[in-house]
């Protein structure tokens, strides 16, 4: 995962562990959007690599994640 306003020019996919994608508002609160999981793709990084667009999001990993890119 990468950071606010990367464009990722990769996919991962979970073998195992969670990654928790958040947004920090105008008030600089962190908003949590949702976390990825064992067998899951990031369904947003998908969405800015066919849209060739940055969205606002960060990944923190919460676990250790192994992952097929």
């Amino acid at each position: 995962m990468l950071g606010p306003y990367s464009v990722s020019d990769s996919l991962l996919y979970l073998c195992d562990g969670t990654i928790r994608v958040s947004q920090c508002s105008d008030t600089g609160r962190e908003v949590a959007l949702y976390r990825l999981e064992a067998g899951e793709g990031c369904a947003l990084t998908t969405a800015c690599i066919l849209a060739e667009e940055a969205y606002n999001a960060e990944g923190v990993v919460e676990t250790d994640v192994p992952a097929i890119v």
